[in-house]
């Protein structure tokens, strides 16, 4: 069963030139989006409107001509909106927006591409510079990451000089 979307509603009207929020009452009738209250009164042409996707259950912005605009509820709609491509998209990504099960499963696929990308790409790629890289570069790389080694982890070591020797 599905809901039914409302096309009425209580929203906040902002004139686009200030700050200041007004308390309206947002309704469609015949094709006219009326915004009235708070010393509001306004109709425009379902057509000159463009209402903002969903995100979620997040406040909606109807954008008006010449700048004002009005946050409405999120299940707010526009009846003669146009059903394009682009509205159908939006709300298949609204739909995959509000359910668990395809979020949790982008989830496991992001952990699985970064172990895949640790557990594989990182060898793999590293295999790759190696066999590029000139022995100088390889050389000085060593060099400096003891000398680090030296300076932050290492101790002078305690076995006897003639071991050390021998070893």
């Amino acid at each position: 069963m599905t809901s039914a979307v409302p096309t009425s509603g209580a929203g906040t009207y902002h004139d686009g030139r200030s700050s200041l929020g007004h308390a309206v009452r947002v309704s469609v009738d015949a094709g006219i989006l009326h915004v009235r209250g708070d010393g509001v009164e306004i109709a425009v042409p379902v057509a000159r409107v463009r209402l903002e996707p969903r995100l979620g259950d997040l406040p909606r912005r109807l954008d008006l001509p010449e700048g004002a605009s009005v946050l409405v509820e999120a299940g707010f709609d526009l009846p003669d909106a146009d059903a394009s491509a682009p509205a159908r998209l939006e709300s298949w990504v609204n739909e995959l927006e509000i359910r668990w099960g395809p979020a949790l499963a982008a989830a496991v696929v992001v952990v699985a591409l970064l172990w895949g990308g640790i557990v594989f790409g990182v060898p793999a790629l590293a295999r790759v510079v190696a066999a590029r890289m000139h022995p100088g570069v390889e050389r000085q790389m060593g060099v400096q990451a003891l000398a680090t080694l030296d300076r932050l982890a290492l101790e002078p070591s305690a076995l006897p000089e003639a071991r050390r020797t021998a070893l």
